[in-house]
């Protein structure tokens, strides 16, 4: 009788500390997952794939992120001048075809098909771009005759065995702001993305061939570097203006290097010792373009573990986060270092990204996590993903709302549950009406037992997040159910800036074998 009332002591500690871990966790996280495709990195796994095979590869992914909870994917869509869709402005990506400028033979659109796959699986879908990088090397044999570099040869530097748009031409900057409208315009993406490749990250014994635009274009300007930042500027301020001009609801984030400028340079910067930073090197003025509104989101890329003698990243994550000024702050995590014994033993534990999404969350203004990158997701290395499943992303997470986009804008309205049907074996299928279509995007499904408290606020009463079909009424199957239990349910929407309506009447059941008994 003792040895039973132990076990049973123990097993409502457990029980008790799970539930309290449960509800430390954010209901509203961004938990973002990069897709590089430049050299295959992630998908297509190689080129020259059937579209059933690239198809059937993200699919697979976007299921594997979707155990872990991720509601974000960052696709680069645009590598290096070519796209994953069609273009009126540039070629078809090499990395889909083999070839740059060839489509696939069984054609389709493979950013239509992942926005929607995307959607379908209630993620953001993040449509990352890289600016001015036009090649890989300078094998111009390599390129489509479609690519601009053909076209304005005049626009286009060699640096660092690449070639790049040089920023400091006007016309290079006007020219990117329609391939972005382009993609904003005809594709229902969530947001606009770019990472850390401004000016190039600077090669030793070679100097960034823009004398002679500095000459023509920088008489305002006492130095060189200063008219680079500038011409950075205007480009990050011009594109934003660009993206909202299409769509209030697009998003415009930037990912860059995870050391704006070291202190010993600049008293405002981190107390780290970084070989090149954002705003020396690559001439990126992030904390700019935050206090001028120009981003929505910055996403510092801190690949270092914690206690780096040279970049700690907990003393990097705090400082970024006194360094928002009022906009979305994402940290960018290193999972592709996590197992890998070429890196330092701290990479060996299972624990180290947890830490970090840990100490994410003492620090009030991150909003969340980017990886990278989505392929170390699917190999689960010393089984990392498994322990954020089982721990820190063990509940779905809402993607935070941006005030700043919505204006004046309402909350949506609540949906209507109109009917609450099934069995112990066919499982509980609960059917709502949307009394706001026009807004909403997706719906949130909440779930409570008999006797629990009614918190929304809680994600562990979240059992199902779903996208808006069109369609009249909406419908979902809760096959984690037990017999004779009495079960509450509500529905709210969220419209596409991730503003939350009412919960839904509740309507509670109980369970049998053959049939549920509705309750109210």
């Amino acid at each position: 009788m003792k040895k039973i009332k132990i076990i049973l002591a123990l097993s409502i500690l457990l029980l008790n500390a799970s539930l309290s871990h449960s509800q430390n966790l954010p209901k509203r996280e961004v938990r973002g997952a990069w897709i590089a495709t430049v050299y295959n990195i992630d998908w297509p796994s190689k080129p020259k794939l059937k579209s059933h095979q690239q198809k059937a590869e993200f699919c697979a992914i976007l299921d594997s992120l979707a155990e872990l909870h991720i509601n974000t994917v960052i696709v680069q869509v645009r590598p290096q001048s070519d796209t994953f869709y069609p273009s009126t402005l540039e070629p078809w990506s090499s990395y889909l075809n083999g070839k740059q400028g060839y489509q696939n033979a069984d054609y389709y659109n493979p950013l239509s098909f992942m926005i929607h796959e995307a959607h379908k699986r209630g993620m953001e879908f993040h449509a990352w771009v890289n600016p001015y990088r036009l090649s890989m090397d300078l094998d111009k044999g390599k390129l489509s005759p479609s690519n601009p570099l053909f076209k304005h040869e005049e626009w286009v530097v060699a640096y660092g065995g690449k070639y790049y748009f040089n920023p400091g031409i006007p016309e290079v900057r006007n020219y990117l702001a329609k391939v972005i409208r382009e993609m904003c315009t005809h594709y229902d993406i969530d947001a606009i993305h770019m990472d850390d490749y401004f000016y190039p990250y600077k090669v030793s014994g070679e100097d960034f061939p823009d004398e002679v635009e500095f000459a023509r274009y920088g008489n305002n300007f006492d130095n060189i570097e200063d008219w680079r930042r500038d011409n950075v500027n205007k480009l990050v301020e011009n594109l934003n203006t660009v993206i909202k001009s299409v769509r209030m609801d697009i998003k415009f984030g930037i990912s860059p290097f995870g050391v704006w400028r070291n202190k010993s340079t600049d008293p405002e910067g981190s107390d780290s010792r970084a070989g090149q930073t954002n705003y020396d090197d690559l001439y990126a003025d992030v904390l700019l373009w935050l206090k001028e509104g120009w981003i929505d989101y910055v996403a510092p890329q801190l690949y270092w573990r914690i206690g780096n003698p040279a970049a700690d990243y907990s003393k990097l994550a705090k400082w970024w986060s006194e360094h928002t000024y009022g906009k979305h702050l994402y940290i960018g995590h290193s999972i592709y270092k996590v197992g890998d014994k070429k890196m330092h033993s701290d990479w060996m534990n299972s624990d180290q990204i947890e830490k970090q999404i840990l100490l994410n969350r003492e620090l009030s203004n991150v909003h969340g996590s980017f990886f990278y990158s989505a392929k170390y997701f699917m190999s689960d290395r010393i089984g990392f993903k498994s322990q954020l499943k089982a721990n820190a992303y063990n509940e779905p997470a809402l993607i935070p709302e941006m005030e700043w986009l919505q204006l004046s804008r309402n909350k949506p309205d609540a949906p209507s549950i109109e009917n609450i049907e099934g069995s112990l074996l066919e499982g509980v299928s609960v059917s709502w009406s949307d009394n706001d279509a026009n807004s909403s995007r997706k719906y949130i499904l909440y779930r409570y037992e008999l006797g629990e408290a009614l918190d929304y606020n809680n994600p562990k009463n979240i059992i199902a997040i779903l996208s808006r079909e069109v369609k009249d009424l909406h419908s979902y199957v809760d096959n984690n159910v037990e017999k004779n239990k009495i079960y509450s349910y509500a529905v709210s929407s969220v419209d596409r800036y991730n503003k939350e309506s009412a919960p839904s009447r509740l309507r509670t059941v109980k369970v049998k074998k053959k049939k549920t008994l509705q309750l109210n």
